[in-house]
């Protein structure tokens, strides 16, 4: 992903889905640190429910979609496990991306998936045409997705 002098636009967003997890720091430490580097963190949308966060993808235009948080299986939580199950989570997930490939707006050369075990989600949206996807095979520590 090239950087030059003008500004890269970054969508953040990260679930509350557990106050003791505390992912709006984590947001908010990733979020400066891009601001740091020379990134435009264009929007960081903080505890969004899952069709939020698919409505926020399809419509965007930014360089970089970062997607954190913690997972369950192959997606990233971000509504209770009870009211939207994990599978019906990763397949709104992907839908939203589906649309945003599908825009003429659509600038997204990055998508970073920052949660465990993140692969399978990553590669179907690899496949929808997204140039380049960091995920995890595994359990990923904090420190390492900072």
């Amino acid at each position: 992903l090239e950087r030059s002098t003008r500004h890269v636009s970054v969508l953040c967003i990260f679930p509350d889905i557990s106050p003791e997890l505390d992912l709006s720091r984590e947001g908010k430490e990733l979020c400066g640190l891009l601001n740091s580097k020379g990134y435009g963190v264009v929007d960081q949308l903080m505890a969004p429910s899952v069709h939020e966060v698919a409505r926020k993808i399809e419509v965007q235009s930014s360089k970089i979609v970062h997607l954190g948080g913690h997972s369950c299986g192959s997606t990233i939580i971000f509504d209770d496990p009870f009211s939207t199950t994990i599978e019906d989570q990763r397949l709104i997930l992907i839908e939203g991306f589906s649309k945003s490939s599908q825009s003429t707006e659509c600038r997204t050369e990055l998508v970073f998936l920052n949660a465990c075990s993140t692969f399978e989600l990553g590669f179907d949206i690899k496949e929808l045409g997204f140039p380049y996807i960091i995920c995890w095979r595994s359990k990923a520590e904090n420190e390492a997705c900072l």
